[in-house]
């Protein structure tokens, strides 16, 4: 069995090009506009306190793997090193940010900042979550534009785990409930609990809409409000169900009959598909 590197080595080894220098320009922007940086942040706060990737690990509370994966995501989010190697001292060796680093957890700080006070700006609190956005629910901005049509908030209800995969339960704001598929990984990175408010997402080719009962269990009910510039749907066209009062999904119908609006119907989610995220926040 290989033996397990020490943390400078694995400075050199596992992260190398993260930690090298280099003459890129820092994309800060583009670091700091991934779904789950809020954790990858607190890793790299850890480090700057701490000189070290494996304490830094244990007050997140993640392996040291994945706290080393998360300097490497940033670091090449950003185009740039943030963390790099000290050699020797009383303690062996550790870590410390770069000049890069240090400049990216104050941008990062700054983003905060900006995005508390839009959240004032606009009325609500800065971890509120309410409603989803392109379909037609309420609320819901992640400020920018995708193709992940329906976004939606739901609260976590239970989370299962084995060693491949994850189960996240959540729960509607009307008490239907939804499950979504991830891996462990991004549930450790995400900090996703029960009782925790997070948002859902799902491209409409990842819902599928009929008159019976769906066949999965990942399956809610809702009235049909509308399609996409059509009259009533034929078979695969776009069809937008309004689940509750502040969520409502586009998806696509694969009924036999011609479906039109104020019908009941069944909407199938894939849960493979369904995406879970949280409001970036400063930990």
């Amino acid at each position: 069995m290989a033996q397990q590197p020490s943390e400078v080595d694995s400075l050199d080894s596992a992260t190398g090009a993260v930690l090298k220098a280099s003459p890129a320009i820092p994309n800060i922007s583009q670091a700091l506009s991934d779904g789950v940086t809020d954790k990858r942040l607190a890793v790299l706060r850890g480090v700057a306190r701490t000189g070290s990737i494996s304490e830094a690990a244990r007050q997140v509370g993640v392996s040291y793997k994945s706290a080393w994966q998360a300097i490497e995501t940033l670091s090449h989010l950003a185009g740039i090193a943030l963390v790099e190697k000290v050699v020797g001292g009383a303690g062996g060796g550790g870590a410390r940010l770069t000049t890069a680093g240090a400049d990216f957890l104050q941008a990062s700080a700054q983003w905060q900042t900006l995005q508390q006070a839009w959240f004032k700006q606009l009325g609500h609190q800065p971890l509120r979550l309410s409603g989803a956005a392109l379909a037609g629910s309420k609320g819901l901005s992640l400020g920018m534009q995708t193709s992940m049509r329906n976004q939606w908030a739901v609260t976590i209800e239970r989370c299962e785990r084995n060693a491949s995969r994850a189960r996240i339960d959540c729960r509607l704001s009307d008490g239907q409930k939804i499950w979504a598929q991830i891996t462990p990984e991004s549930q450790r990175l995400l900090g996703l609990v029960p009782g925790l408010s997070v948002v859902a997402m799902c491209k409409a080719s990842a819902v599928s809409i009929r008159f019976k009962d769906g066949t999965a269990d990942n399956c809610l009910r809702g009235q049909v409000r509308g399609f996409d510039g059509i009259d009533n749907a034929t078979h695969t066209g776009a069809v937008s169900v309004s689940i509750s009062s502040d969520v409502c999904l586009l998806g696509y119908w694969f009924g036999d009959d011609r479906v039109e609006i104020g019908d009941w119907v069944a909407v199938d989610v894939d849960p493979m598909a369904l995406v879970i995220g949280r409001e970036m926040s400063v930990i």
